[in-house]
């Protein structure tokens, strides 16, 4: 385990009571050490397979730039081998924004809009949603961590939150410019297909990624602000209400963005 940056939070006034009574009468791991991820399933009173999913769920929230307070909290030291969380992180995340728990409620997989209009959403972190639109970049796979038999039209949403590892995955020779639209509804691909092994300049290697082939992006006219979620949802009916006005102005047809 690596050396702490910082003190360890401390829990306090509500936390105390929460964590008493969520512990109360069980065998749980002590406050005052780091807790690994069996720690941390003790805690929660969840088999350690449970914890290992709320993680890589939040990994996955992390590459598509879709992470919510819904989602386990990073790592106290993400780049130790074996990772650990300070107990009052665990605790404050299970009693404020756990799923079901406190005033978290509601599963992060559903946007829990109205959406009656059949239209599909996905959310690519920046520079990925740019590279999808752009005619030089030419991004036609999109890597994602599980498989979908969904194909069709598929609008993309920029996630709010960048890539920061995208630098050391782009292919040689493509720019990226600056400022790109984050947080935004950016336009619409076709999902044709999804295969293992694809042969493509952007798609990553490994035997748990799936690459999502695309053809025919057209940009919006304009970005339309929107929040995201994990997978595939349904777009909500006020969100196609404004793609709708604006297609009723003017054509969607430009694969240029602007940075």
């Amino acid at each position: 385990m690596g050396t702490a940056m910082h003190a360890p939070p401390q829990l306090t006034g509500e936390l105390v009571d929460w964590y008493q009574r969520r512990t109360s009468g069980r065998d749980v791991p002590p406050l005052d050490k780091p807790w690994f991820i069996a720690d941390v399933a003790a805690y929660l009173g969840v088999g350690v397979g449970t914890a290992r999913t709320y993680r890589r769920r939040a990994v996955r929230a992390d590459w598509e730039g879709t992470r919510t307070k819904a989602h386990l909290p990073p790592p106290a030291e993400p780049g130790d081998l074996a990772l650990w969380w300070w107990p009052a992180d665990i605790v404050r995340w299970d009693k404020q924004d756990r799923p079901g728990q406190g005033a978290g409620g509601g599963n992060p997989r559903d946007n829990k809009q109205p959406s009656t209009n059949g239209e599909k959403v996905l959310s690519v972190r920046q520079p990925w949603a740019w590279a999808l639109f752009d005619p030089a970049a030419d991004k036609d796979v999109e890597n994602r961590t599980r498989s979908t038999k969904y194909r069709g039209r598929v609008w993309i949403h920029a996630g709010g939150q960048p890539d920061r590892r995208a630098a050391g995955l782009l292919p040689p020779g493509v720019v990226v410019p600056p400022d790109l639209p984050r947080g935004v509804l950016l336009g619409h691909v076709q999902l044709v297909d999804v295969v293992q092994g694809s042969t493509s300049r952007w798609a990553l290697p490994g035997d748990d990624v799936f690459h999502w082939l695309r053809r025919d992006p057209v940009l919006l006219p304009e970005p339309i602000p929107m929040n995201g979620w994990l997978g595939l949802f349904n777009m909500p009916d006020d969100v196609w209400a404004q793609v709708t006005r604006q297609l009723g102005r003017r054509p969607a047809g430009s694969t240029r963005m602007s940075g």
